[in-house]
Order: structure tokens, then sequence, then C-alpha cells
């Protein structure tokens, strides 16, 4: 080459054994949905696994109660919608007017229904335990582990028998399908502060839970523990972010205690202050002993009855009261403590104390204890084996 000639930047060698270097191509647009397929093929088995469990009682007879409800009154068989509705607990009487109408006196669609119903509250018990293990750091693989483990033995438990194969228990199962459709809507809003939209999903939920049943009026009371523990974390600022939904669902409670005071308890036999010979605080120390037993058949499901016979508590030290309210007490106690350092176990604890209060605390009721009454409190404890698990 001559001096002075322009040089030239000679190519870059390449392995002739690489071959020529392939095109760039354009990623594949991520999926907004990533778990669709796996969630919908999880949810079609799960409820295979449930309609199978449950298979032995679908053509299971009218039993006990069924007798006293309209779809076993002639009375009502021809009578109009209105005729249904216009008792107590008009969604229930609903649903059962429609299973009448679909089936007249064949048990198994009546059947049918609560195990739909039941396992829609155990994908919406799934949801709830999701969100609610995120908030408390869980990592994505072991909150969806804890999550379906939740649901699962929401679906799968001895507890639950009763109020999935016992027709005139829907109104548990109904009931705590809105209750828990609210909770969810509250728990999946988009910010700190709830949407006028989100507190509206949640007001329609909570009032259909209570034409259910009468005792998911203590709604208000699980959203304020929630934001408590949760919104941004024992504080009470999250409460007065959400005032908008607070004051509506609080004057809904207080005209649905009201109604069911006046309408319900005041001159009732079985429930409530008029109850012979079952004063307030007699009740109130039987159920610090059927607390117990709640709990021990959650953790052990044997000697189950469904029409058990429970000693009444006539004084604090009659049949052991004082020892399980000593328990109460210091388990109370315990899960405040140590909330930040069990934040789950903890929320889950009052959790279950505070849905159990309406039926369990000083209200009496003729029949001091009830499997299916712990339907919709299932949550709390739920919640507490998921802090194990997480």
């Amino acid at each position: 080459m001559k001096s002075g000639s322009p040089k030239h930047s000679s190519p870059k060698t390449r392995d002739p054994k690489s071959g020529p270097k392939p095109l760039p191509t354009r990623p594949k647009p991520a999926s907004r949905f990533p778990y669709l397929w796996p969630s919908v093929i999880g949810g079609f088995a799960a409820l295979c696994i449930v309609f199978f469990v449950y298979d032995r009682a679908m053509n299971g007879p009218f039993l006990f109660d069924d007798s006293y409800l309209p779809y076993r009154m002639p009375a009502y068989w021809d009578a109009p919608l209105t005729s249904w509705i216009g008792t107590l607990r008009p969604l229930l009487m609903l649903s059962y007017w429609l299973n009448f109408h679909l089936a007249r006196e064949v048990s198994y669609s009546y059947h049918f229904f609560n195990v739909v119903l039941h396992f829609l509250n155990g994908v919406l018990i799934y949801l709830a335990l999701r969100k609610l293990l995120d908030w408390a750091g869980a990592r994505n693989s072991l909150r969806e582990i804890a999550a379906v483990f939740a649901a699962g033995l929401f679906w799968l438990h001895p507890l639950q028998t009763e109020s999935v194969s016992y027709i005139a228990s829907r109104s548990e199962t109904l009931s705590v399908f809105f209750f828990l459709a609210a909770f969810v809507v509250f728990l999946y809003r988009k910010s700190s502060s709830i949407s006028i939209l989100a507190a509206l999903g949640v007001l329609v939920c909570f009032v259909a839970a209570c034409l259910s049943k009468e005792h998911t009026v203590i709604l208000p009371a699980l959203l304020l523990l929630t934001d408590y523990y949760w919104n941004p974390g024992f504080s009470l600022r999250g409460v007065w972010r959400n005032w908008k939904l607070y004051v509506p669902v609080s004057v809904l409670a207080a005209l649905g205690v009201a109604f069911v005071w006046f309408f319900v308890l005041k001159g009732a036999a079985t429930a409530g202050f008029s109850v012979r010979g079952l004063t307030w605080y007699q009740y109130f120390f039987t159920e610090c002993r059927v607390i117990w037993k709640y709990v021990l058949l959650f953790v052990f499901p044997f000697w189950q009855n469904l029409d058990a016979d429970v000693p009444i508590s006539r004084g604090i030290v009659d049949h052991g009261a004082i020892v399980g309210l000593l328990g109460l007490v210091a388990v109370s106690a315990a899960a405040w403590i140590y909330r930040r350092r069990f934040p789950l176990a903890s929320y889950g604890w009052f959790v279950f104390l505070f849905l159990l209060a309406p039926t369990s605390s000083i209200v009496p009721i003729a029949d001091p204890y009830a499997e299916r009454r712990l339907y919709l409190p299932f949550i709390g404890l739920l919640l507490i084996a998921a802090e194990f698990v997480r």
C-alpha cells in the first residue's frame, strides 16, 4: 500500500462455522393472564372433587327444619312469589322458590345448589387469602400454596358437612357467598382509599348478605379490623381514608341490627333475650366453652353431632366456664402482643371471634351449639393455618 493512500478498516473476522447471524425477532407480548389456564383447570378439578365428596348427600331426604320451610308446605306450592319472599330472609326464600319450580320436591336440585354455593365460597376464600398473604409479605409461590391450601381446607373439612348437606342450612352458604363477595371487593380495591364504585359494590353485596341471613350484619367490624391491620398497618389512617364506605355501611348495619332486634329477637322464643330459662350471662359463660369446642373440631374433626347436648353454665365456674373464658382472654392478649410478628395469625384470631360474635356471645339462642355456625368464622381459623404455612 502506497504511503498517503486512504486507510480502510478491515471487516471483523467471523468464525466460518458460526453461520450467518440470525435476524432479531420481536419478543412475544406478555400475557395479561399468565395463570388463566392453570387456574381454570385447577378450579374445574376442585369442583369435581367437591362434588365427589358430597355425592352421597346429593339425593339425601328433607330433614328436620326442612319441614317448616315453604318448599315442604303445600300451602305455598301454588302461592305467588311474593308469598315466599315476603317473610324473613327474602333472598334465601327466592333461592328456594327457584329450586321448587325447577324440581318441585326432588331433593337433588336443592343439594346441587348448596354444593355449587360452597364451591364458589371456596373460590372467594382463595382470593381473599391470596390478597391477605400478599399484604403479609408472602413470596409468590408460597402465597399461592398457602391460599390453595386454605381453599382446599374450606372445601373439604368435615366440619362444613352440616352447612353444605343440610338444605335448611343454605342460609349459611348463601349469606356467606354475598358476605365474602363484599369482602373480596373491599380487598381488591385499586388504592388504599376505596372508590365510589367499589364502595357501592361492597354495599350491594352487604345488603344481599343481610337479606339472606342476619348474622352477616357483622361485616363492618371485619372491614374496620382489616383496615387497621393492613392499611397501612396497625393504624387508623386507613379507616379515615375510607369514610365514604364506613358512613353508609354503618347506617345500613344500624338499620339491620334494629330490624333484627324488633322483628326477630324481641318476641322470639328460641333466640333473643326472651328465651325462657336462659339469661345473657349464662349464655355467655356457655359460649366460652363452646368456642373452644369449635376450635377443637377444626383441628380434630371427630365426635361431630348434628344435635349435641351442651349443658348450660349457670355460673362462671359451672362446667369449667371460667377456664374457657381465661383461655379466650389469654389467647386474645397474646394475639395482640404478637400482632406485628405474626400478623396473619393475630388478625385471623380476631376475625374468628368477631364473625362468631352474632351467635356466640351474649344474645341467647335456645340451641347454644351448632356446627353450621362456624361456616362464616371458618375464615379466621384458615388465616391462622395460613400463618403456619407461611
